[in-house]
């Protein structure tokens, strides 16, 4: 049985995604996905980290939303619809590629699919500690200055500024938290 579209429809368009670039761990996020239909009614609505889903929502369905049992992800299904969805207590296993497939409903069953990419970083939970070897020094003496940071993926970026105005020159050794 073929159904033909009604008048002025064309189907689904305009499929647009929002993904943050870089979350810290530990925070809670909502990825969004829009769409128009333009009067067709939705099939379908699934969220894939890489090539794994991990949410569908089914309008047709009760309850309408199903998740999947990913290792590290925890949607808030009470703050996840047809266009959010919302992922608690993320951690960097999370980091990737996530891709919103949305497919209308009948006759045409068009699905359209958009991508982007989410990293999880874990910031230090302290400040920076600077430890001067002397309170004191004379012009022309060597400052001896220590800049410690809390534990981070990606490493902490140290920055050295004397009175202001950026020091272009230090001797030092970095060891990256891995």
């Amino acid at each position: 049985m073929n159904k033909e579209i009604p008048n002025g429809v064309t189907g689904l368009k305009n499929l647009t995604i929002y993904v943050p670039a870089m979350v810290r761990s530990g925070d809670t996020v909502t990825l969004s996905c829009h769409y128009d239909l333009e009067g067709l009614s939705l099939y379908t609505i699934q969220w894939f980290l890489e090539a794994t889903e991990f949410y569908r929502y089914l309008p047709e369905r009760e309850p309408p939303y199903s998740t999947f049992n990913v290792d590290g992800i925890h949607v808030n299904v009470s703050k996840s619809n047809a266009f959010d969805v919302t992922l608690v207590n993320v951690s960097r296993k999370l980091t990737g590629m996530y891709k919103c497939e949305v497919s209308a409903g009948s006759p045409t069953y068009h699905t359209l699919i958009e991508r982007s990419s989410m990293e999880v970083v874990d910031a230090p939970k302290t400040g920076p500690m600077i430890e001067i070897a002397k309170e004191w020094i004379s012009v022309g003496e060597l400052l001896r200055v220590n800049c410690t940071t809390g534990n981070s993926k990606p490493a902490s970026v140290i920055t050295w500024k004397l009175n202001g105005h950026l020091v272009s020159r230090i001797l030092c050794s970095m060891f990256p938290y891995l």
